[in-house]
């Protein structure tokens, strides 16, 4: 058939130069064939794009917009809100053994953990002694500006989980990595809570915009000084 041949061709370009090379369309037109094989799904590609003004766009779709679109049935539009959803999932590496030791790797981690995040989110990353990763847990979510989590919400995992450290962070959805006044202190009170429970807290980190600021060394709060600092 001639929109095999195409696809084809453009399943060739794709292998050879990276999807970078492929038009938005291009690498919707190919996602499409497998669920609407004979069909030109060029067009149909086009006008989910046109009605969504992105691809990113034709992702975050109801179901019930996305069988407004000609050609899309049940079991594409599923297929598209599948694949979005699993788009959202966090990018989290495995965590058998990963190093948490230098600063390095900590930011790597958690340029994971928010990429597309669009709210403030707190997560807790506990480690054990060896400070390889046993667990991260996200403790709080909410709204554009602000997140809370309460010292039970932090320790009750890392108890459950033998944890002998742990690592807090947060996002700036704004853009920026500088600490307020009530980050500062609300990483003080943390740290003095986790000594009361014999828990190792070792940093509360910012991230904004692929880079992170580590609040303990940068307010010089009894620092641990189990991470290297390689890369601040």
């Amino acid at each position: 058939m001639i929109h095999n041949g195409h696809r084809e061709r453009l399943r060739n370009k794709a292998e050879e130069y990276g999807f970078s090379c492929l038009e938005d369309h291009e690498k919707l037109e190919l996602m499409l064939g497998y669920s609407i094989p004979r069909r030109n799904t060029n067009e149909i590609a086009h006008e989910l794009i046109n009605y969504a003004g992105s691809l990113r766009g034709v992702f975050d779709m109801e179901m019930s917009e996305l069988k407004k679109i000609g050609g899309v049935g049940n079991y594409t539009a599923f297929m598209i809100k599948l694949i979005g959803n699993i788009m959202n999932c966090p990018k989290t590496p495995p965590k058998n053994r990963y190093d948490m030791s230098r600063f390095s790797y900590v930011k790597e981690y958690i340029s994971m953990l928010f990429a597309g995040s669009e709210k403030e989110e707190i997560y807790a990353i506990y480690l054990d002694k060896k400070m390889n990763l046993i667990e991260c847990v996200k403790v709080a979510s909410g709204n554009e500006w602000q997140a809370v989590a309460y010292p039970k919400d932090v320790f009750r995992p890392a108890m459950l989980n033998g944890a002998a450290s742990f690592i807090l962070t947060h996002n700036h959805p704004g853009g920026s990595t500088k600490p307020s006044r009530d980050d500062i202190s609300y990483t003080v009170n943390m740290e003095a809570a986790s000594n009361a429970v014999r828990l190792t807290m070792l940093e509360h980190i910012i991230y904004a915009e692929g880079e992170c600021y580590p609040i303990m060394k940068g307010s010089k709060i009894n620092l641990a000084n189990s991470i290297e600092y390689d890369e601040v």
